[in-house]
């Protein structure tokens, strides 16, 4: 009995990694966060979840190709696949990000191209080496890394659905800024954690990397913390209904406490991902 459960273990073990490499899931996680910010902000669904999607597609699929080193230690599997359909992958890229920006255009004009467009600009110097002949990216220093990607992300996912609708309260539009930026940055080290390995042996110094487990905890239940405050002005000065988002902060910081008594980290990292999920459905639902 005990040998067939170790069995299901490794073999959930094995999908999740796979699941976890494709970046499919992450465009969908990022067209619930545009949902879940449009529902935030009391705004109309537009084409904000879609572009969204497709430029995080784009992006998390070129990153297949520029993070062959850290791969190779935390996902072998993944870094044969990719060697062997490079060119297929490099069409995806291309196809993703150009609809991506037609689509911002059509919809949105020059001003949401520009946010689309962040991230990409922001993957690119993130690969580049900060002095020329030498091999340090900014991806390498710590807590440049985590603060460029988490904004990256934040700023444009939150900003899209309002240039789409219709601007919002500048107040409210700061403090769901400042509540993704918080929740990504979590999200951002909690896969961290899972990939140590890999970047303690590239030479990226991530949070992980350099405080530990023990005090990443800590920093990660602060940021989860500051975000819960982050929702305050919605509550207090909106509705009291946005207190239906408690209970994702409430499982983020029960994730964080299990990062170093689950074993399985893997699942940890569906886990935050399915925040986002619960997030997009809870704003649709309630708001």
């Amino acid at each position: 009995m005990v040998v067939h459960t170790h069995t299901i273990d490794e073999q959930f073990k094995r999908v999740a990694l796979h699941v976890h490499s494709l970046s499919g899931i992450q465009a969908i996680v990022a067209a619930a966060k545009t949902v879940f910010i449009t529902s935030l902000l009391s705004l109309p669904l537009t084409a904000a979840p879609l572009i969204a999607a497709l430029v995080t597609l784009g992006i998390y699929t070129a990153n297949k190709l520029t993070d062959l080193d850290e791969d190779s230690i935390n996902r072998p599997e993944q870094v044969e696949l990719v060697t062997a359909q490079r060119t297929q992958i490099v069409a995806a890229i291309l196809v993703s990000l150009f609809a991506a920006a037609a689509l911002a255009v059509l919809r949105g004009g020059p001003a949401a191209l520009a946010i689309t467009l962040c991230p990409v600009v922001a993957g690119v110097f993130y690969n580049q080496a900060l002095v020329p002949g030498r091999d340090v990216r900014l991806k390498d220093v710590f807590a440049v890394n985590t603060v460029l990607v988490a904004g990256a992300w934040a700023i444009p996912l939150t900003l899209l659905p309002s240039v789409l609708a219709g601007s919002a309260s500048a107040g409210l539009l700061a403090a769901a800024t400042l509540f993704m930026f918080l929740k990504t940055v979590v999200s951002v080290e909690v896969f961290n954690v899972r990939d140590v390995a890999g970047d303690r042996a590239s030479g990226v110094a991530t949070v992980p990397v350099v405080l530990g487990l023990e005090k990443t905890k800590y920093v990660l239940y602060a940021c989860d913390l500051l975000a819960l405050a982050a929702l305050a002005p919605f509550v207090l000065l909106v509705s009291s209904t946005y207190l239906v988002f408690l209970p994702f902060v409430l499982s983020s910081l029960l994730i964080t406490s299990a990062l170093d008594t689950v074993q399985n980290r893997d699942l940890l990292c569906l886990l935050k991902d399915a925040e986002y999920l619960g997030l997009a459905a809870v704003g649709l639902l309630f708001l």
